[in-house]
């Protein structure tokens, strides 16, 4: 088992970040080896990672905690290795604290052998991550917040559907469709 503990304070309020980094999609952004995050429903997601000798490392992963602005936690439930991991933030004066841990269980075999060679210092991989991820928050217009993906959309509408007052049925969504206007600078910094 790997398993790794960091911290970073970034330059951002609290909701903002949260926004950011509760979206798994995102993490491909800022974490090195994550290649994609594919949301396959409300709390279900796949992962895949750049994996060793050009194997690629995939698995589903279920959030097992999503309480808004404060915790996420996920734990894999298939796939070629068993993983968990939670982030915790909190407010740091007009910044934000992020609380990162993983644990990572490899497969057997050479499969095995290989992904441990490529995690062979999980809590320097980590931190490198997180500096990663407070330089792209730091480049980000302090008056242009992150817009929610999905697994902050559609696990906040499940667990507090909004009702209308006069039918009493669920009203009908009000998530922006506006473009994120951090995705280009994002994106910029990603192929840079």
């Amino acid at each position: 088992m790997y398993k790794a503990e960091a911290s970073a304070i970034v330059p951002a309020d609290i909701g903002t970040v949260w926004t950011y980094i509760s979206n798994y999609q995102n993490f491909d952004q800022f974490m090195s080896h994550v290649e994609k995050v594919t949301m396959l429903g409300d709390r279900t997601s796949e992962w895949r990672l750049r994996g060793p000798l050009g194997i690629p490392v995939t698995w589903r992963a279920v959030t097992t905690v999503m309480n808004p602005a404060r915790e996420l936690a996920w734990q894999s439930v298939e796939g070629s290795i068993k993983t968990q991991g939670h982030i915790r933030v909190e407010p740091e004066g007009d910044q934000t604290r992020i609380e990162v841990c993983v644990e990572y269980a490899p497969p057997g075999g050479a499969v095995g052998e290989a992904f441990a060679s490529l995690f062979k210092n999980p809590q320097k991989m980590l931190e490198h991550d997180l500096e990663n991820l407070r330089e792209i928050i730091a480049s980000w217009p302090a008056h242009e917040p992150a817009r929610p993906g999905p697994a902050v959309d559609s696990v906040a509408r499940k667990a507090e559907p909004t009702r209308s007052p006069e039918t009493d049925e669920p009203a009908p969504s009000t998530a922006s469709s506006t473009p994120n206007p951090l995705e280009s600078e994002l994106v910029k910094k990603k192929v840079s």
